[in-house]
């Protein structure tokens, strides 16, 4: 059974894989900074180190690789746009109004080539002719808004 030194780098190593692993289930650049921590902190046993130099090796590089890694996951998340699908993709898409929307009556609105039934969010009427902004979709029918 190790003990001492040799002890402390199997916990350490032991803390990296556990961490490695939650980040690879989890992919979140949460737990990877902590599992960098651990494999510096188990060389820095492995040299010798003291556990009081040992622990804060440990949150210093963790809390650094936290930072710098934060940096990353910022931009991959900025990176990859919501790709809206089906009706959805029309909202804030601008269309004419082709037959006229009175208040609670449908009308209908073209909207890039394709034509829909159309009502207004409060019943209000719009002519034939005016742009409106597509707000919600409801089932096959467009909620929209005047320009």
């Amino acid at each position: 059974m190790p003990s001492g030194p040799e002890l402390e780098i199997i916990v350490w190593v032991i803390v990296a894989i556990i961490s490695g692993i939650g980040e690879l289930l989890t992919g979140s650049f949460f737990l990877l900074p902590f599992a960098i921590g651990a494999v510096v902190a188990a060389l820095a046993a492995a040299f010798g180190a003291e556990l009081v130099i040992v622990l804060p090796v440990f949150l210093v590089v963790s809390l650094g690789s936290l930072v710098w890694l934060r940096r990353f996951a910022d931009r991959f998340s900025k990176q990859a746009p919501v790709i809206q699908a089906g009706a959805g993709r029309y909202l804030g898409a601008v269309g004419m109004v082709t037959s006229a929307i009175k208040g609670s009556t449908e009308g209908r609105v073209q909207l890039e080539g394709q034509m829909w039934r159309a009502r207004t969010a409060h019943g209000e009427p719009i002519e034939v002719g005016t742009t409106v902004r597509v707000v919600e979709v409801r089932g096959t029918a467009l909620v929209v808004e005047a320009e």
